[in-house]
């Protein structure tokens, strides 16, 4: 459970006669035995600059840990001190440092020492801070993200369309950028390539969205001010210098926000595993349900403010066939139908894999999807809510365990499969319902090509219109053609092989297009083992060759690329995008 509290202790220092700065304590996060604080020194209506700033205050709580600042601890007493390369603090700049103390329940009000002139304290209040919104300094695209306002961009449903808060249609055409899902804890790449200069290239070539994949464990972390070693080239990423895994996170945001890029959320999986993808659900090891609840509402409260973050794509590709053994001694009549077979057949004891029905099962993915986003909605009503599918669906609706056999055919017919996260069957009979909030809830299917996987459909000659008739109307197209909600293929994309691989990414690519389906490609990043990603193996070279196949499919007017903000250009002042209201404002 998460408890969030926000002190903000207005602290005004003078010299002479003059404004020169304001401290603000915050806490973050307070679970009783311990809280998550920051210190906030802003020099926004000064008109000085504060040089080599110390900070001492008398403090009843013990500092455990501290970020962006040194600090000793002389018995009550907290003196920080900045690290040089965040010590300067011009006239309408702000530095912040943060910090885990224990125990928790603060509710003090430090009288601060900026620079050894002292200040008074003030009265409790604020919103329930940690906000993650725009950091101090940061200037990407050639534009400072302070500029824009950060309440003007959320998005909503209707019918099968995505639409602004005016009623304007809007095409999310987008790309993956994982790493906060693995064990490195922060954005792959970053090892190689300057975060900056990757956002602004993504943006320059038109990707309105990144999707960015996370692991319940880091959040958890997070949530609870934990931080572990990043693998960071700070002689590429000299600004990151000093910065945990959220703070460089909360530098993507605001690079992002000045881009004209937005963002969504994905819960990849449960715990920091580069492998993690192939674990079938929500929950595994210590990361409880609860846990997965617990983040997600922390999350979405810290950033229910920022709408460079417009979506929360709940958990990735929740997966997993019955094959458990009760019933597997009943076999087919030769007279007996599929249906009264798999309808005989006892209902299957297996719990680790990901359903889709109208129970309130543990394993129930519809249920835990509409608890976790009953509990986003909560503190944000107006983030986006996407719901991946599942990958099996029983065909008479009964969840048996599914014989296999090694002879093609051979096998039960019980399901119908589909690629992880793939199979959206089950809305037709159960929609995903969060009552008060359902213009917020939207599907999102997964598919993949056959150097992914050599599923059925493709083992004989395919066309798109095969595909739409096998695969993609009956799993999630219908959805659309049905006006029930907007679709956003989560993940697309693969090898140029010149070859079937390529034919299916075509097919889809222009399937796409004709009915404007939004989309996330995967991946930016070239490590992903069994598709590549738009980006070469060095991090810095576009694969020219695989973009062009995307770019049709991203979001343009003209000869401009389209971003989904109001205000910022795609690209910023790269010109090579416009904005929102540019597009709707044009001819």
């Amino acid at each position: 459970m998460f408890k969030q509290k926000a002190l903000a202790i207005a602290v005004m220092l003078y010299t002479g006669s003059s404004l020169a700065a304001e401290v603000t304590l915050v806490v973050d996060n307070d679970w009783g035995d311990g809280f998550v604080g920051k210190v906030v020194i802003d020099n926004t209506d000064g008109d000085a600059t504060v040089q080599d700033w110390q900070l001492s205050w008398e403090f009843d709580r013990e500092i455990e840990q501290m970020w962006n600042a040194t600090y000793t601890a002389t018995g009550n007493v907290i003196e920080a001190d900045n690290l040089g390369w965040n010590g300067s603090i011009p006239v309408g700049g702000i530095v912040e440092f943060g910090f885990k103390a224990s125990p928790g329940n603060y509710s003090g009000q430090p009288i601060f020492e900026l620079n050894g002139n002292s200040t008074g304290g003030g009265d409790g209040g604020g919103d329930g801070g940690g906000d993650g919104g725009d950091l101090p300094g940061v200037v990407a695209c050639g534009v400072d993200p302070t500029e824009f306002p950060s309440n003007d961009d959320w998005l909503t449903t209707d019918g099968n369309q995505i639409v602004d808060q005016d009623g304007n249609s809007v095409w999310i055409t987008g790309a993956n950028w994982f790493g906060l899902n693995a064990s490195e804890r922060v954005f792959h790449g970053l090892w190689s390539v300057n975060l900056e200069n990757l956002v602004e290239q993504t943006a320059a070539r038109g990707i309105n969205l990144i999707r960015v994949p996370i692991g319940t464990e880091l959040m958890k972390e997070w949530m609870n001010g934990e931080f572990n070693d990043t693998n960071v080239n700070l002689s590429t990423n000299p600004d990151l210098t000093g910065k945990n895994s959220l703070e460089i996170f909360d530098q993507f945001l605001s690079v992002a926000k000045a881009c004209g890029v937005k963002v969504m959320m994905d819960v990849h999986h449960p715990d920091q595993n580069n492998s993690g993808h192939t674990y079938w659900g929500w929950e595994k090891g210590n990361i409880t349900v609860d846990d997965f609840y617990d983040t997600w509402g922390w999350f979405a409260e810290r950033y229910k403010n920022d709408d460079t973050i417009v979506a929360y794509d709940l958990q990735n590709e929740p997966h997993g066939i019955p094959n458990g053994s009760l019933g597997n001694d009943i076999n087919r009549q030769e007279d007996e139908s599929w249906e009264e077979y798999c309808l005989r057949k006892p209902e299957s004891e297996m719990t680790e894999f990901a359903k889709w029905d109208g129970t309130t099962d543990s394993n129930n993915w519809k249920h835990v999807a509409e608890t976790a986003a009953a509990r986003v909605l909560e503190v944000n009503p107006n983030a986006l809510i996407l719901v991946e599918g599942i990958e099996a669906y029983p065909r008479y609706g009964k969840w048996v365990n599914n014989k296999s056999s090694p002879i093609p055919g051979q096998g039960d017919q019980c399901y119908d499969f589909n690629w992880w996260g793939g199979n959206l069957r089950g809305v037709a009979e159960h929609e995903v319902m969060v009552p008060g909030h359902q213009a917020q809830i939207m599907y999102s299917p997964h598919d993949y090509g056959p150097l992914v996987y050599l599923q059925p459909w493709f083992q004989t000659e395919f066309t798109r219109d095969s595909l739409r008739e096998d695969v993609w109307n009956p799993n999630w197209l219908y959805i659309h053609n049905n006006n029930i909600s907007p679709l956003l293929i989560g993940e697309w994309g693969g090898f140029m092989d010149g070859s079937i691989n390529q034919q299916w990414m075509e097919a889809l690519r222009d399937e796409i297009v004709d009915l404007q389906l939004h989309h996330t490609f995967w991946a930016i990043n070239p490590n992903s083992g069994d598709t590549g990603g738009l980006l070469k193996d060095d991090w810095l070279t576009w694969d020219e060759e695989k973009y062009s196949l995307l770019k049709p499919a991203l979001w343009q007017n003209g000869t401009k690329f389209v971003g989904l903000d109001h205000q910022a250009k795609i690209g910023g002042t790269a010109d090579v995008g416009i904005s929102l209201s540019e597009h709707y404002e044009s001819p």
